[in-house]
């Protein structure tokens, strides 16, 4: 009876995670998995408990070390050099007039706007040439 309650942690924090991408409820999922075989074996409720415990602290451990080390898994990790030339693309219309426009640059997504009084269409590809506050500046290729 106990794999149910796992089983409803696991959907729950399945859940979370896709409601909030905050990637902190996806090492639930696993964990809650693991316990459910003590639960279905044993029936021992502390033992599930330190299942549970164990494997989510060790996959929190685990997403920590690939924080650090700079690896895909990071959402961080690109510097204001990196940025400046590279090539973006264009997912919203860019208006230095309206203030709007967005730009998808080395897979992340930033406001921009353009070197001058130009008008960028989505689609369209782009060069930033600089960064002015969290906006990058853009050009035409």
């Amino acid at each position: 009876m106990d794999y149910l309650i796992w089983s409803l942690i696991a959907v729950s924090a399945l859940a979370a995670e896709l409601l909030t991408r905050a990637k902190i409820a996806i090492f639930f999922l696993p964990a809650a998995v693991l316990a459910m075989l003590p639960a279905y074996l044993t029936g021992a409720l502390w033992m599930e408990i330190a299942v549970f415990l164990s494997a989510s602290a060790v996959l929190i451990v685990i997403r920590i070390i690939f924080l650090r080390s700079g690896t895909p898994l990071s959402s961080g990790g690109l510097n204001v050099e990196d940025i400046v030339g590279s090539k973006c693309r264009v997912i919203e219309k860019i208006e230095n007039i309206a203030g709007s426009g967005l730009v998808r640059c080395k897979g992340i997504d930033f406001a921009a706007r353009a070197l001058g009084d130009e008008t960028f269409l989505v689609g369209d590809t782009v060069t930033a040439v600089a960064v002015e506050g969290a906006r990058l500046v853009c050009k035409k290729n």
